[in-house]
C-alpha cells in the first residue's frame, strides 16, 4: 500500500466521501457512506472507523462539514445536517489519538482546487454545487474565512424573496432553487412522483433525452447565474470555479449560468470573466481537507482575532492523481448586457 499523507472526510448532506491521500497527491480507498442527518455523533464514528481501517495510527484527519464550522473544530449547525454544536474535532480526537482539523465544505473544496492546480490566478472563487450550495474564496495568503469563520455562505444568499422555502428558516436562497435538493423536488414535482428523486438521477434523465430534467437543470443553472453575478460583482474573482455532485451536468448547468451571470453582473464590459469545471470533480472538499489536515494551521489560541487561516499548501504535491479528470477550460462570452426581471426569461 502506498504512503498514506492523511485521511480526507467530505460530510456532506447526503452522503459522506472518505479516501486517504498518498504522498503522491493521489486519493485511494475511497467510499462513500449515507450521511446520518439526525445522528452527528455516529459522523464521527464513521470517520474513526474508516481511518483506523486504512491508515496508521496518529495519521492526521481532515474533514469537511457541510455547516458553520467554528476555529475549535466543532460545528455549529447546518441546513443539511442536525450538528446542533457537535464538538467534531474534539470527538475525532478522542477516537483517534490523532490531529484532526475540521472545516467548512465550501473552503475546503476551494482549498482542494488550489492544491490542485498550484500557483494560478487569484481570488480563487469556488463554487460547489451538490445537496446545496456552499462556497470558498482562496486569496493570496490561503482561504478567506471572515470575522466568524461563516464567509462565501453562497447558498444562502436570497435571489428570490417570494421564492421556495429553504431549510435555514428564509425563502429564496439560491441553494433553495439550484441545489441538488431543490433540482430533484423540482423534477419530481412536475412529473408527478412521490418522494424525492437524486439530482444525479435528474442529470441521467436529461442525458437520456427527458426534456423535463433538461428543462429542471436549465433553470437552476440559470438561479445559479442570477446568484453567481451578485457574488462576482461583491468579490471580482480572477477565476470561478464549479463543482460538486450536481455539475457532473456540465453544459447543461454551466452554459444558462453563463448566460444569466452575463447579463447580470455590474460592469460586465470591464471584466475578464472566467468560469471553469472544478479539475477535482466531487473530489474537491475530500482533497481539500486531507490536504488542510497535513498543513500547519494556526488555532484560536494562537490567533484569537484572525479567523482567515494561512495554508500554503506548499506540502502537498500538485499533481493529479491518475484517475482525476482534467476538463476542458470555458471562458464568458460577451454578450447582451441588458438586464432581465426573471432568469427564466433567458431560455
Amino acid at each position: 500500500m502506498s504512503l498514506t499523507v492523511a485521511v480526507g472526510c467530505d460530510v456532506g448532506g447526503t452522503k459522506i466521501a472518505l479516501g486517504r491521500l498518498d504522498a503522491t497527491g493521489s486519493l485511494r480507498d475511497r467510499i462513500q457512506l449515507a450521511t446520518p442527518r439526525q445522528d452527528p455523533a455516529a459522523i464521527a464514528s464513521r470517520i474513526a472507523c474508516y481511518a483506523r481501517r486504512v491508515a496508521p495510527p496518529g495519521t492526521p484527519v481532515g474533514v469537511a462539514a457541510a455547516g458553520l464550522v467554528r476555529v475549535d473544530g466543532s460545528v455549529a449547525a447546518g441546513s443539511c445536517i442536525h450538528w446542533g454544536g457537535v464538538p467534531l474535532a474534539q470527538q475525532l480526537r478522542a477516537q483517534l489519538d490523532a490531529p484532526v482539523c475540521v472545516i467548512n465544505d465550501g473552503d475546503a473544496a476551494a482549498w482542494g482546487e488550489h492544491v490542485r492546480r498550484g500557483p494560478g490566478p487569484r481570488p480563487l472563487l469556488m463554487v460547489s454545487v451538490g445537496t446545496g450550495i456552499g462556497g470558498g474564496l482562496v486569496l493570496d495568503h490561503g482561504p478567506y474565512r471572515g470575522a466568524a469563520a461563516m464567509a462565501l455562505e453562497i447558498g444562502h444568499l436570497i435571489v428570490d424573496r417570494s421564492g421556495p422555502a429553504c431549510a435555514c428558516g428564509n425563502r429564496g436562497c439560491l441553494q433553495a432553487l439550484a441545489g441538488g435538493t431543490a433540482v430533484g423536488q423540482a423534477y419530481s414535482a412536475q412529473r408527478g412522483l412521490p418522494g424525492e428523486i437524486d439530482a444525479q438521477a435528474v442529470v441521467q434523465a436529461a442525458e437520456a433525452g427527458d426534456p423535463l430534467a433538461a428543462r429542471v437543470i436549465e433553470e437552476a443553472g440559470l438561479w445559479l447565474g442570477v446568484g453567481l453575478a451578485s457574488v462576482v460583482t461583491i468579490l471580482d474573482p480572477a477565476v470561478v470555479v464549479i463543482g460538486g455532485s450536481v455539475a457532473c451536468a456540465g453544459e447543461r448547468l454551466l452554459a444558462p449560468a453563463r448566460r444569466a451571470l452575463r447579463i447580470h453582473v455590474f460592469a460586465r464590459a470591464h471584466r475578464n470573466i472566467v468560469i471553469e469545471p472544478s479539475q477535482c470533480g466531487s473530489d474537491a472538499a475530500l482533497l481539500g481537507a486531507a490536504a488542510a489536515a497535513v498543513t500547519s494551521l494556526p488555532t484560536a489560541a494562537d490567533h484569537p482575532h484572525e479567523s482567515s487561516l494561512r495554508w500554503t499548501g506548499a506540502d502537498i504535491p500538485t499533481t493529479p492523481g491518475e484517475d482525476d479528470p482534467r476538463p476542458h477550460r470555458s471562458s464568458l462570452e460577451a454578450g447582451d448586457s441588458r438586464g432581465a426581471a426573471d432568469p427564466r426569461d433567458l431560455r
